[in-house]
């Protein structure tokens, strides 16, 4: 990204997932609902129109990687890419990582988990 431009995150945690007691397999791989990818499609269809993005990145859990395909149907020319550094505990640190990694783009959408974004 050239000098002077300023980048855009745009923090975005993943969509309704099963709750941890309904799924008793890895956290990583725990899906989104049903109810969660509607209401998600619904979303991402409005803001569609309001932003633009240049790229995705996602944690590797199951739940963020859904999101973010869903996320990526209403931007079809925008890659998507996965991250551990953005799995479940993921550190200011890492978010460094990926933002100083990825200067050549200036609108970022990171797909992750709570509470690691506030």
């Amino acid at each position: 990204m050239p000098k002077g431009i300023k980048m855009k995150l745009l923090f975005l945690r993943h969509a309704k997932a099963l709750n941890r007691e309904e799924f008793m397999d890895d956290d990583l791989l725990r899906p989104l609902t049903n109810k969660g990818i509607k209401i998600s499609k619904e979303f991402f269809k409005k803001i569609s129109n309001i932003f633009d993005i240049d790229i995705i990145i996602s944690s590797k859990a199951t739940r963020a990687y859904q999101t973010a395909k869903i996320l990526q149907q209403f931007y079809p020319n925008v890659p998507l890419k996965t991250t551990r550094l953005l799995n479940p505990g993921a550190t200011f640190f890492d978010i460094k990582t990926i933002i100083d990694d990825h200067k050549e783009y200036e609108k970022i959408v990171l797909v992750g988990h709570e509470p690691d974004f506030s």
